[in-house]
């Protein structure tokens, strides 16, 4: 198996599908195989190691998930209980199918919101509720850098203007539905989500590489492919990611605290989660 994997890591590397790569197999607990192949520093030829931090992207949601049932454990939050209960924001939202637009007949549950079927869109042109997220979206990257970045309540807050895409718990869509989570955590909790996080799961498991951004200490770990010879990472700006032509921010001050906001985490540390 390590072979096969070995033989896949590099090919991709080498035909540039990637910078960069690691593999980790367990099994009942115990490590079969570990692989990498590449680098996470091209332009200074630093390699992909055990330790280098990556971006978990969506991966993070199973996280806000566990930090909302940890809440369900513990009495504070109903999963069957209308968000409108913990967020009045919510209490009366519209639904916009092909442009008409009517008052939700149904209330969104704390438990759409866990399976994705709420109808709060991610950014999408191709319904309304969609093209509404875009606007929030694009409010928060121009606010990023600035004196006034959008909190996580404020980012909820803006959502429940928009319209949904169908009634909520009428289907499942992949959608903002998780960032909500990240605000009822705080809402619930009254904690920052970063900091209910590292209280109730990343210090405990000893997660000490896992945080919404690098620290100092830790950049010599961070995973920056630069794949473009001409791209210049701008120094001002604490943490960007460059793949190709692309350029993701990583959201720093309170945006970076949303529910799907952007964990950052060695293959390590993701051990300590089985």
């Amino acid at each position: 198996m390590k072979n096969k994997i070995d033989g896949l890591l590099k090919i991709a590397v080498e035909k540039g599908d990637t910078a960069g790569a690691n593999v980790l197999v367990l099994k009942d607990g115990n490590e079969v195989a570990y692989c990498e192949s590449g680098f996470r520093d091209i332009e200074n030829n630093v390699p992909i190691t055990r330790d280098t931090i990556f971006r978990l992207y969506s991966q993070t949601k199973p996280i806000t998930a566990a930090a909302v049932m940890l809440l369900v454990s513990q009495g504070k939050i109903d999963l069957n209980s209308w968000l409108s209960d913990y967020m009045p924001e919510y209490a009366d939202m519209y639904v916009n199918i092909g442009g008409e637009r009517r008052p939700a007949a149904n209330h969104i549950t704390a438990g759409m919101l866990m399976n994705m079927s709420s109808g709060i869109a991610y950014p999408d042109g191709s319904s309304e509720g969609g093209r509404q997220s875009g606007e929030v979206f694009w409010t928060i990257e121009n606010r990023l850098f600035s004196d006034n970045p959008v909190t996580t309540a404020e980012f909820a807050e803006m959502t429940s203007r928009n319209d949904l895409c169908f009634e909520p718990g009428e289907q499942f869509m992949y959608g903002a539905s998780a960032d909500i989570l990240g605000a009822l955590v705080e809402k619930v909790s009254g904690m920052s989500f970063r900091d209910f996080l590292r209280a109730n799961f990343f210090e405990p498991m000893d997660m000490n590489d896992t945080d919404f951004y690098v620290p100092a200490e830790n950049r010599r770990g961070w995973q920056r492919f630069t794949t473009t010879p001409k791209t210049v990472l701008p120094r001002s700006r604490p943490i960007i990611w460059v793949f190709g032509t692309s350029v993701i921010l990583f959201l720093r001050s309170s945006p970076e605290v949303r529910g799907f906001a952007p964990h950052l985490t060695t293959m390590q540390n993701l051990l300590q989660c089985f």
